[in-house]
This record gives structure tokens, sequence and C-alpha cells, in this order.
């Protein structure tokens, strides 16, 4: 069957001239934030390096599984013109092209394939929204055309990681896929105007400003505990609010913001923290710290400000803490 598949392949998919058709590429292409990937398969490679990339984010990949009556990658072939390294990926066969991780807003993929006995594949990225229809040009400038070119658009919500993009080969006549490319925009999160302020008897509430729409969320413990609260918004926002409950005015607390996937560094309230390992809190870490700590050694953190001891937030005071505090003798605030 796959002998046969390649014949027929080879009668039917024939194209003799040069790439004819060019999508505008986004706007976005070459701003911060944006990364540019193509996959020409010029050689055998599984898994796949793009042949052109600009991506200061990481290294993306693309993994080859053929299905069902697949030949497989091909180099070259007079009847297929100017088409050189290509996959032909059978029945139901995918490609999984994986790009560095990132808070990514915006993708989109093209994709040339042939039209004659194998149909178009299926593209598809995870978490996404897909904008609008799929656009569709002949990919070659010979009649009829047998390579098309087909470009879809995808919105990721902010705050869902969405780095694969999957090209799936039609269940029935299957796929021949001769080139991927792929335009990805993420965007830095900006998180400002951070504030805590006391509300009624045992709560207070968090707010913070982000550029972009995602929900936010805060993670709090007393220092002095090793179980977190948990406390969300139910809808996205740029200004964010989230109320704590079970707050009490004598401890203090580690508060650690999230806005989506993305959480920010942790930090302390109502007292500052003002450089780990300063267990007594003079803005140095020298030989006091050290002594603070070897004099509560074993006793619990929850007692009176017994917290300050566990230097490294473990929940105890030990000899780690003592090694915490050596390791950063020296360290002064800024």
């Amino acid at each position: 069957m796959a002998r046969l598949r390649t014949l027929m392949l080879a009668a039917l998919c024939m194209a003799a001239s040069a790439s004819a058709w060019a999508f505008t590429p986004p706007t976005w292409r070459g701003q911060a934030g944006s990364s540019y990937q193509e996959w020409r398969f010029d050689t055998a490679a599984n898994p796949a390096a793009p042949e052109t990339v600009s991506n200061p984010y990481g290294s993306p990949v693309a993994i080859i599984n053929p299905g069902d009556f697949a030949t497989g990658w091909w180099d070259s072939d007079p009847a297929f013109g100017s088409k050189q390294g290509f996959w032909d990926l059978g029945s139901g066969g995918t490609i999984t092209a994986t790009l560095p991780t990132l808070q990514y807003v915006e993708i989109w993929v093209e994709v040339v394939y042939c039209t004659s006995l194998a149909v178009k594949a299926n593209t598809n990225v995870p978490n996404a929204s897909q904008i609008g229809l799929a656009e569709q040009e002949p990919a070659e400038a010979a009649q009829p055309p047998n390579w098309y070119a087909e470009r879809t658009k995808w919105t990721i919500p902010f705050g869902t990681d969405a780095p694969t993009v999957i090209i799936t080969a039609n269940s029935g006549w299957g796929s021949v896929i001769d080139r991927i490319s792929i335009d990805a925009l993420s965007i830095v999160l900006a998180v400002t105007d951070v504030k805590v302020t006391i509300g009624t008897p045992g709560t207070a509430t968090v707010t913070w400003t982000t550029n972009v729409y995602t929900v936010g969320s805060v993670t709090y413990r007393a220092v002095s505990s090793a179980t977190p609260s948990f406390a969300a918004e139910s809808a996205p926002a740029t200004a964010h609010n989230v109320l704590l409950t079970g707050v009490s005015g004598i401890l203090n607390y580690a508060i650690t913001i999230s806005n989506g996937s993305k959480s920010e560094p942790t930090f302390y309230w109502p007292r500052l923290w003002p450089i780990p390992s300063d267990a007594n809190m003079d803005c140095a870490v020298n030989v006091l710290d050290l002594l603070l700590v070897r004099n509560h050694l074993g006793q619990s953190v929850s007692t009176a400000d017994n917290w300050k001891a566990d230097v490294n937030q473990d929940g105890a005071i030990n000899m780690l803490d003592l090694i915490f505090v050596r390791n950063r003798l020296g360290t002064k605030c800024r």
C-alpha cells in the first residue's frame, strides 16, 4: 500500500514552477516579544529543528509521527518540481511543533500541503481560539495548482501556556506537508502598584495592576506556618482586588501574587524582610544573625517571634538555617 501511494503521489502532485504565493506577515513580526520559525524539512531529521528561526527565548522543535500507509520523508523527485524536503504523513499522522514556554497571546501558523490524492491537514493550537476563517492560497504558479498554503490565526488567553502547534493529517486520504511556519507573539507581564490594606478585623485586601487582562490570585501564609491559604478573582482584569481572610495583626505574612500561571516574587507584610538570612532585620547579615538562629535552634517557629530564626522558611529552626545565614554573611541591604 505504501509503495502504491508513493507512485500515485508522484503522479498527481506535479508542480514544476517556483513558489508564487506569500501571505502578508503579522505587523508585530520582529517586534519585542515576537518569534518566527520555519520548518522546510530539508532533511529527514526527527525531531526536526527549523531551518529558519528567530527566537530569542529558546529552541523550537517539531516531532513527526507518520500514520497508516505513510511513505515518510521525501528528499526530491522530478515529479514534485521545485518541492524538496516534505513529509507524507499518511492517514492520521501528526507533526507537533513545540515552542519555548512563554505567555503567548497570539500565534499564526502557515502550512503548505499537497492537494492531489492527499488532502489538507488540520491545524490546532491547544487552549487557543481561532481568529476567523483559515486563509488559503495556491503555493505554486502552475495550473492546476497542486500545492496550497493555508494560514490560521489563534489568540490565547493570557496565563495559559500554549506552546504547541499540532498538524494532523486527514484520516482518510492522508496529508503531505512541505513546510510549516509559525509566528508567535508573547508578552512580558508588568505588575505595578502592589498594596496591602487592612480591612475589618481578620481581613486585608491586596490590590495591584497588570498591563494585560488576567485572573489574579494570592497565596498567603503566616511565616510561622507551613500551611498556605489561597484567594482568587473570578474574572480577568487589569486592576486586581483580592480579599484575604483569617489574617492576624500580630503575625507576619508571606504573600505571593499570581497572574494566570505566572507568580511574582514573595513579599512580607506587614513587616518587611529586608534580605534573606537577615534574622534580626537590621539590614546586614553577620554574626548577630548566626547567634539569633543558634539561640532558637529546635524551638517552634510559631512561638513569639521565633519565625525570624527560620530564615530558609521551611517551618523549622535547625542547622539548615545556620548554613543559610553562613552562606550569606556580608550581605547588606542596598
